[in-house]
């Protein structure tokens, strides 16, 4: 049956004193209100049901997602969409459930689409940031890999994920997925995911800079071998 846009929202607002005497209980006791808090967490409450599956009321669905992230300003196929995951601590990839969104977006302060907003823009200017960057990609490695009892991230996902995050700053780095996607190996390690980074910061584009003695992990070891053996054909 088709559910109409009219009661999806009335089935949200009939359930905020619900939820007001939810969060009361499980922030404050109960007693002792944190009347802000409360109310953003109401709000943020009401955007999520906005992009809610209509089925699914917990999580939101692919063009939910879609929406959400267009209209805060962030590129839903970019890495602004990865930041705002980042900063809500989302667990698993491509999904925006309900109660991860209230707590997170409360947390920071959003009490509406405008406080949001905001947010989406502090992340974006955090990613510009050397050392915030380098948090989240770190981060990042365990969000793509979901399950705490995996050590590594398939291959492919790690190759269709690098060029999202660096965009076109580095050089080397089109040739290493290259390299990567044509190669034996299935998996990329977490040593392997956080040294890429340091070794992309470093080297120079010829690789002139690069030591043997240096402790890179293996997989970059043979990345250069290559490189240099395809340069000398």
């Amino acid at each position: 049956a088709v559910v109409s846009t009219q009661s999806t929202w009335e089935a949200v607002v009939s359930t905020q004193s619900t939820w007001k005497q939810w969060y009361q209980r499980r922030v404050h006791g109960s007693s002792g209100i944190n009347a802000e808090y409360m109310e953003a967490v109401v709000s943020t409450q009401s955007v999520h049901g906005k992009y809610a599956d209509r089925e699914e009321k917990d999580s939101m669905d692919a063009e939910g997602m879609m929406q959400f992230f267009s209209d805060v300003g962030a590129n839903p196929e970019g890495i602004e969409a990865l930041g705002v995951a980042w900063i809500l601590g989302l667990q698993e990839m491509g999904d925006i459930d309900r109660q991860p969104f209230i707590d997170g977006f409360s947390k920071l302060g959003c009490s509406g689409m405008s406080d949001i907003r905001k947010q989406v823009d502090k992340v974006k200017s955090q990613l510009k940031d050397q050392g915030s960057f380098k948090k989240f990609y770190r981060w990042l490695f365990t969000h793509l890999k979901g399950d705490d009892k995996k050590k590594a991230i398939p291959a492919d996902l790690a190759t269709q994920i690098w060029p999202i995050v660096f965009g076109d700053r580095y050089p080397l780095l089109g040739r290493f997925c290259d390299f990567l996607d044509n190669s034996e190996t299935d998996y990329v390690t977490k040593d392997v995911w956080e040294q890429l980074l340091d070794f992309l910061r470093e080297m120079k584009s010829d690789l002139s800079n690069f030591e043997e003695m240096a402790a890179w992990p293996v997989l970059v070891d043979e990345f250069v071998e290559a490189v240099s053996k395809e340069e000398k054909t």
